[in-house]
């Protein structure tokens, strides 16, 4: 699914997400990953967002992806959502 179809679903499903950190599993900066992929922001928009290169929000996001045995990006979401780490 491309970016924009799945950012505006997401949008429309998803609360504004508000909660934990994930508890010891992420590092300081990978919740902050997590609660904009959740809203549908891009690498680019994260890497906005936080100042951030978009090569750093990559890797913040393999990192994270490896963390919780997923691979891609819809994985990290549904993750969240379910852990409600948001």
């Amino acid at each position: 699914m491309s970016p924009r179809p799945t950012r505006l679903l997401l949008r429309q499903l998803a609360p504004d997400p508000a909660g934990d950190a994930g508890g010891s599993l992420l590092t300081a900066r990978e919740p902050e990953i997590v609660r904009l992929a959740t809203k549908g922001h891009t690498n680019d928009d994260i890497a906005a967002d936080l100042s951030i290169s978009v090569p750093t929000v990559t890797s913040h996001s393999r990192s994270i992806r490896q963390k919780i045995r997923g691979s891609t990006r819809v994985h990290i979401v549904i993750w969240a959502y379910e852990d409600n780490v948001r």
